[in-house]
């Protein structure tokens, strides 16, 4: 048993799907009640894009965690109606459904985080995130934000707390990643000023670039080139950023010289 389990994470480190598949269903086979190897194997099924087989997955962890007698049990199944969400949301089209399945994983991790504030505390923040993400889909964007902007504040609010390093550090990346998508929202609403903030609030070149990005589209010339020359000069992580910043500075170079030799 253990050496079969030690083949199926050998094949997923390796991204062999196939034979990942054949060690898990051979589990599956001699431990149908242990959750873990079906939440193993849905991924496989999902990196193998057979999506309507890593949902039956998905809905033989709820099955199996119908009684939700301990955390662990309680956190696959949150996980699952998160996942099944996500499906449901981006693959099938099935809104509705998926909004249904994430409010569920929403209550779930609200009860985890009840129990033990510091574990799970990370599982609801993603959760709100994701659902901010569902909402944002289907067009319900002041929603969206309003729900996403919970998760974000409860993750502030943590972290004035006096916590582990390890545990920081996690949630300071979830505050980011929240302040990220509440900016990207503000400018889908067209509150500019609002999705300023929450950039200047990421305190690095990340935000100064997405600032200068909005200025761009914007058409605001000395504002755009002001901060995207201040994202340069913080240095850039990403060579993606890195090009999409230098191709926007040319742009906005060849805009100012034929605006200057049109006054003249």
């Amino acid at each position: 048993m253990e050496s079969l389990r030690s083949k199926a994470k050998e094949y997923l480190r390796q991204q062999d799907w196939e034979r990942a598949e054949t060690c898990y269903t051979l589990l599956i086979e001699r431990n149908p009640q242990e959750i873990d190897l079906y939440m193993q194997r849905q991924g496989v099924f999902f990196q193998q894009r057979r999506y309507d087989q890593a949902i039956q997955d998905l809905e033989t962890i709820l099955d199996v965690t119908e009684e939700e007698r301990d955390s662990p049990r309680i956190f696959y199944r949150a996980e699952a109606f998160a996942l099944r969400a996500s499906y449901l949301t981006y693959i099938f089209s099935d809104y509705e459904e998926a909004l249904q399945s994430s409010n569920r994983a929403l209550e779930l991790f609200q009860k985890l985080v009840e129990e033990n504030p510091t574990e799970y505390a990370g599982n609801l923040i993603n959760q709100y995130y994701r659902h901010g993400d569902i909402l944002r889909e289907v067009g319900e964007l002041k929603q969206a934000k309003r729900v996403l902007s919970i998760g974000l504040e409860f993750c502030i609010a943590l972290l004035k707390h006096d916590l582990p390093k390890n545990v920081k550090n996690r949630l300071e990346n979830k505050k980011r990643e929240g302040l990220m998508q509440r900016g990207e929202i503000n400018e889908d609403l067209q509150k500019w000023r609002s999705a300023i903030e929450d950039y200047k609030e990421l305190g690095d070149y990340l935000g100064e670039y997405c600032i200068g990005k909005l200025f761009f589209s914007k058409g605001k010339i000395a504002s755009a080139k002001r901060y995207l020359l201040l994202a340069l000069s913080r240095g850039i992580e990403q060579e993606e950023e890195y090009t999409d910043i230098l191709e926007m500075l040319y742009v906005l170079s060849n805009f100012a010289k034929k605006k200057e030799e049109q006054e003249n």
